[in-house]
């Protein structure tokens, strides 16, 4: 474990992975816990909503109908004991933690009809702060500091002992767990800072999801903490406690940066739509529902105002939120459903399943040029430096250096951009720091779980 509060600026290298339900299964790797596979996900039988609040939970089949939502959520089953902290989706499984009364499993096709009691419930004198899953396995953050993977179908055992299926896999020592996401092939944690006297300032955590002790800080934020964490976009999305939503680049550290900013309003939820949209609830006495473009920062408007929001589930073409007062999708409130729903957790499950986003990977090739490029590099040793932009649906603009020497051993260059929405995106490339320019272009069709191939080949640029 990299010490919170010392900054790691290496980049970390990530592989290619799934978003927030990229399923892992067990490898026996001596000295790590199980590493990574990729499996497909199980669709769901139609759109679902689920709720979680105070001692309840519930599902609703196609929420966005007025109808339906409306009718929702009037007798959620009863947890018994222990308020609902967080909720989480596999693809497969939708779960419920509870700090003192262990969590729940229930199959997403069911809604809600089948849940089993399972141990999530929190140890070593913890309470359950955040929940992710994948593949069958938990982490669950908790509010001492530490991160545990575990099988997800544990059944429920005696409280305040740690089931044999679970593992510490770090700990962030008196810093609270406040949010988790499996994004990336990836685990980021939001960490609450420790005491405004203390100085210790709140981090961002970029993890190996089954190396134990391997998390390294991602970025830090101060005398606050992040409530929430998204992605989408080819970003990394924060609700930071202290009025701002971050857009953070998922592998080099301190590169955040300030994506919308309001006034004594905490951002107490984050979501992406998968369409170019980021949704974020606010807190405080004139809280709102904000839709942000990720194509600019600061453009952000209100879905809702004057509420105070708990969370928010991007999908089916809009976003739903609970409020103290209501439950919502888009701007229609439907106080029928809400009495039992007042600040409750959201996890929205489209109909075709919970699936990861697509990528690109870049192979540059090289013309006849090569030859004396192929000279310089021996000669000089310093490289040749280039760029590959990717630009795309929503605004989407990511550029990326490499060096363009291995082009002169009749070789590519090859990058790879994931976390990318389904559509048509534009690839270029070209040199940046010799007097001969050269340069091209190509486009390709992303599609989710995929990752599309394109080559471009250099060619001579006229001045």
């Amino acid at each position: 474990m990299k010490r919170p509060g010392r900054a790691t600026p290496r980049r970390v290298a990530i592989a290619r992975g799934l978003l927030v339900v990229a399923a892992l299964a067990l490898l026996p790797l001596s000295g790590l816990l199980p590493g990574p596979r990729p499996v497909a996900a199980q669709p769901a039988a139609q759109d679902s909503l689920w709720a979680g609040v105070g001692l309840t939970y519930g599902a609703c089949a196609n929420p966005s109908s007025p109808a339906s939502l409306a009718g929702c959520f009037s007798a959620p089953a009863s947890i018994g004991t222990g308020d609902i902290d967080a909720v989480a989706t596999d693809g497969v499984n939708v779960y419920f933690a509870t700090a003192q009364n262990g969590g729940y499993s229930c199959p997403i096709a069911d809604l809600g009809a089948n849940c089993t009691h399972i141990m999530a419930g929190a140890w070593s004198s913890g309470k359950v702060k955040s929940l992710a899953a994948s593949g069958g396995y938990l982490w669950i953050g908790q509010d001492n500091g530490q991160i545990y993977r575990c099988a997800a179908n544990i059944p429920y055992g005696n409280q305040g002992s740690m089931p044999s299926g679970c593992a510490l896999l770090d700990n962030a020592g008196q810093r609270s767990v406040d949010s988790l996401l499996l994004a990336n092939g990836r685990l980021y944690a939001g960490l609450a800072s420790y005491g405004s006297s203390s100085g210790k300032q709140g981090i961002l955590w970029s993890c190996d999801p089954d190396t134990v002790n391997a998390c390294e800080n991602l970025d830090t934020y101060g005398i606050t903490t992040a409530n929430s964490l998204a992605a989408g976009g080819g970003y990394l999305w924060v609700g930071l406690n202290k009025w701002i939503v971050w857009r953070c680049d998922l592998n080099a550290a301190n590169a955040c940066a300030t994506w919308g900013q309001s006034t004594g309003s905490s951002v107490s939820g984050v979501s992406y739509d998968g369409q170019a949209t980021l949704y974020a609830s606010l807190e405080g006495t004139q809280g709102v529902i904000w839709a942000c473009a990720i194509a600019a920062a600061n453009q952000c408007s209100n879905v809702r105002q004057n509420v105070y929001g708990t969370s928010v589930a991007a999908g089916a073409g809009g976003v739903f939120s609970s409020t103290t007062t209501s439950l919502n999708f888009g701007t229609s409130a439907f106080t029928a459903a809400s009495s039992n729903l007042d600040q409750a957790k959201l996890l929205y499950v489209p109909a075709e399943g919970v699936t990861g986003v697509g990528g690109v990977s870049v192979a540059l090739q090289g013309g006849k040029w090569t030859e004396k490029l192929g000279k310089r590099c021996a000669k000089g040793g310093k490289g040749l430096n280039g760029s590959v932009q990717v630009t795309g649906p929503g605004g989407h603009d990511k550029t990326v250096a490499v060096n363009l020497c291995a082009l002169a051993k009749g070789g590519s260059v090859k990058e790879t951009f994931d976390l990318l929405d389904p559509g048509t995106y534009t690839v270029k490339a070209a040199t940046t720091n010799w007097k001969k320019r050269f340069g091209g272009s190509g486009s390709v069709t992303v599609q989710p779980d995929q990752t599309g191939a394109v080559k471009v080949r250099l060619k001579g640029l006229h001045r």
